[in-house]
């Protein structure tokens, strides 16, 4: 496993993080197994949110039952917009939120928490006020933005530097090689694709880690189907992978990642994690999974380097290798 640091994170963190928005564990199933296979990999850093169903709880119970709380990087996010889209990063709901998921996860303190939406009716600095004051009370140790523009957290982190307060330590957003051509779901912000192509130098200047969920396009590239089977990526992905992955164009760069998986020996999905891990940011890839095979399978893409000309093949920046 490689690790890195994230600031404020009392904890290195591996560059391979577990993502607990799987079904499975979403509806509360047995994962002991699973989430001992993940810590005895060294994937001790696992990611969750308020709004995933029974993942929160049933990652809390697996830390309390193997008593490992000490040894993992607890991720997690609130804040997310309730009904009709109603805003929520007022005190009163990230404070509730906070204490919904610490209850769930059975501890009192959050390595890393996120908050899941923005809005951009409230100043950034009362953002940040609001989770120093989280700090400064012992519950969280660090705190990141999920689906926010970089011009938002750049405000935030001036409001920060200049008043002598911590400023965020990281960002989740979508990022991998499959571009999003539309939401997934409502809110959501991604890094692909040219249009994006200013916030991601943003990223590589300050060195910002990137925290990046869907790092396979939801499955777009999971080796479940092959580039021609267009039946069996339908059926393979859900009505959200479908919608914010399944096109042409990331057919074709899957069957591209195909060409040099057969070349390589490497399977489709270590390669689009390399592709994502070799960014010019500082990524963090986002993976879930179900099985314990599922992590064993992608441990090898830690040690990939692909080529600036495979990564342009890739993403169809070049006609051919």
């Amino acid at each position: 496993m490689q690790y890195a640091t994230i600031p404020f994170v009392g904890k290195s963190v591996p560059r391979l993080v577990f993502g607990t928005a799987v079904p499975y564990i979403q509806w509360g199933g047995d994962c002991d197994a699973l989430f001992d296979a993940a810590l005895a990999a060294g994937v001790t850093a696992f990611d969750t949110a308020r709004c995933y169903m029974r993942s929160e709880n049933v990652l809390g119970g697996w830390m309390e039952r193997r008593g490992v709380r000490d040894k993992i990087v607890l991720i997690t996010k609130g804040g997310l917009d309730g009904m009709f889209g109603v805003k929520r990063l007022r005190d009163k709901c990230i404070r509730a939120d906070l204490q919904a998921s610490m209850s769930a996860l059975k501890t009192d303190f959050i390595d890393l928490y996120f908050l899941h939406r923005d809005d951009p009716s409230v100043p950034a600095g009362e953002i940040v006020e609001r989770m120093n004051a989280l700090i400064a009370e012992g519950k969280i140790g660090a705190y990141g933005a999920s689906n926010w523009t970089h011009e938002r957290i750049e405000a935030a982190q001036e409001y920060a530097y200049r008043r002598g307060l911590q400023p965020f330590s990281a960002s989740q957003p979508h990022f991998g090689l499959a571009e999003a051509v539309r939401e997934p779901w409502k809110g959501c912000l991604s890094l692909t694709g040219a249009k994006q192509a200013a916030a991601r130098a943003w990223y590589a200047r300050t060195g910002l880690a990137v925290l990046a969920y869907s790092p396979l396009g939801r499955g777009m590239l999971s080796g479940k189907f092959k580039s021609g089977d267009a039946a069996g990526a339908k059926k393979a992905m859900d009505g959200a992978a479908r919608r914010g992955f399944l096109s042409a164009e990331n057919m074709e760069r899957l069957r591209r990642t195909e060409d040099i998986a057969a070349q390589t020996g490497y399977t489709v999905p270590q390669l689009a994690l390399a592709w994502a891990l070799g960014s010019e940011m500082n990524v963090f890839a986002v993976a879930g999974t179900s099985r314990v095979q599922g992590i064993e399978k992608d441990l090898p893409a830690l040690e990939i380097s692909l080529t600036p000309a495979q990564r342009a093949y890739m993403d169809l920046k070049t006609e051919s290798l």
